[in-house]
């Protein structure tokens, strides 16, 4: 045998391994198995990111449920503290109201006497309407209003100086004008 043989041999043995190997390696890397791996790979990984994006959507959520619990709780005391604070004015109106009711009753005579009867012979005195003065009766907060109303002040203004809030005042003027209509 020659060595021309022998070399052709060894060339075609190693063409053949070359072969076999790269057959191998091409069945390793697209085989069924590897499929399969890199797939559940990726879906093990798609869902983690759901489950993340789902994390944090949950957290935002709660989040803002929780801004709007303390929302609502905000509101509901303050709701509290405006009855409270109607109520207290109704009791302070009705204080003032009473109050008013004494003043007059104070100031107005407890018997009422008749004048005395002059005698046939002479003319009774005169009396001027200037000098008979009677009580003034207290206005309501809604007579005052309407009348600084129309006097041309602002809610803001009759507010300040009746002492009343100004939610009250633009109410009390609402009512008036629905009555005039």
């Amino acid at each position: 045998m020659t060595i021309s043989t022998i070399i052709s041999i060894i060339t075609l043995g190693l063409c053949l391994l070359f072969f076999i190997s790269c057959r191998a390696w091409l069945e390793k890397r697209t085989g069924q198995d590897r499929i399969l791996t890199e797939f559940r790979e990726e879906v093990s990984k798609l869902i983690a990111e759901i489950d993340a994006a789902t994390d944090r959507d949950a957290i935002l959520i709660e989040d803002r449920i929780k801004s709007l619990k303390t929302l609502l709780e905000d509101v509901d005391k303050r709701i509290i503290l405006y009855g409270q604070e109607m109520s207290r004015r109704q009791d302070h109106a009705r204080t003032y109201a009473e109050l008013g009711k004494k003043r007059l009753s104070a100031t107005a005579p407890k018997t009422i006497t008749e004048p005395p009867v002059p005698p046939v012979d002479e003319e009774p005195p005169l009396i001027h309407a200037e000098t008979v003065q009677t009580p003034p009766v207290p206005k309501t907060i809604s007579e005052q209003v309407t009348e600084l109303s129309r006097a041309g002040f602002s809610p803001n203004l009759i507010a300040a100086r009746l002492g009343v809030s100004i939610s009250e005042v633009e109410l009390a003027i609402a009512i008036v004008e629905k009555k005039e209509r």
